[in-house]
Order: structure tokens, then sequence, then C-alpha cells
């Protein structure tokens, strides 16, 4: 017998993902795990960062306005983006404080402005999730429960 399984701890966060793979397990649900995982990896990557997520998908969600899955949503919607805005707005979701990115070459430690393109990254993910484009596959399949210990009746 198979399994997939992940598992991490970074301070307060813990999260902790497994599957047992047998002969009557679906591809469909070893795949939809390890996307659940990645999701789980790429979000609380850019928290640790310093980003914040929540947000960024506020402003997503904003600047998506509602519009459907298309790629001439997209190409609208990108068109009509105002840099300086969106500059603006991605360096209020950045929190200085947390994970200083190393000092540059002449010794001055890493402005709050370095980590932009870390929240651009994110808030394009973001945009074209909140349009219905996912970066990861998104199966709808229902993964069985591992065994594990049983309530006592």
């Amino acid at each position: 017998m198979d399994e997939v399984a992940f598992s991490a701890k970074y301070g307060n966060w813990i999260s902790i993902k497994k599957m047992m793979v047998d002969d009557s397990t679906r591809p469909e649900e070893v795949a939809a795990m390890l996307s659940g995982v990645s999701r789980t990896i790429d979000r609380k990557s850019y928290e640790i960062l310093g980003i914040d997520t929540a947000k960024i998908d506020a402003y997503a969600q904003k600047v998506a306005g509602g519009k459907r899955k298309s790629v001439g949503s997209v190409a609208e919607i990108f068109s009509n983006l105002k840099p300086s805005e969106v500059k603006g707005e991605l360096l209020q979701c950045i929190k200085p404080d947390i994970a200083p990115l190393p000092a540059d070459e002449t010794g001055s430690a890493a402005s709050h402005e370095k980590k932009l393109p870390i929240a651009e990254q994110y808030f394009v993910k973001s945009l074209l999730e909140a349009i219905g484009y996912s970066s990861s596959p998104d199966l709808n399949v229902k993964i069985p429960k591992p065994k594990g210990r049983m309530p006592k009746k």
C-alpha cells in the first residue's frame, strides 16, 4: 500500500494531510490530494513572507468586478488596470515587520517595496482565481478519510 503524506509545522502553523493509496484509488483522488497540498503550501508561503493574502483577495474580487471566466475577461481586466493604483493597493498589503528580505549588496536593510513583486505575483494569481481560473487542478473529488483511531462507543 502506498500513501501520499504531507506534514509541516512552522511557528503556530501545523498542516497534516495524509491519504492511503491502494489498487482501488483513482488517479483523480491522488491528483486532488496533491492539488490541495499545493494550495496549502502556496498560500502559506506568501503569508510567511508578510503578504496579507486576505486583503489582496478582497482587492482582486473588487477588480474582477464579477466578470465571468473567459480569456476576453482576462484581457479586459488587465488592460483596465492602472499600475500606480495597483502598486498603492499592494503596498498596503505588505506587512513590513514580517520576514524582512536579506540586506542588499550595499548593506542596507531590504525595503518594504522590495516585497512588491511577491505581492504582485499573488495578486495576479488571486485575480485569475476571482474570475474562475485556478492555478492548480480543481477536480471536486471527495478524498476518502484515512483510517485512524476510532471513537470509543
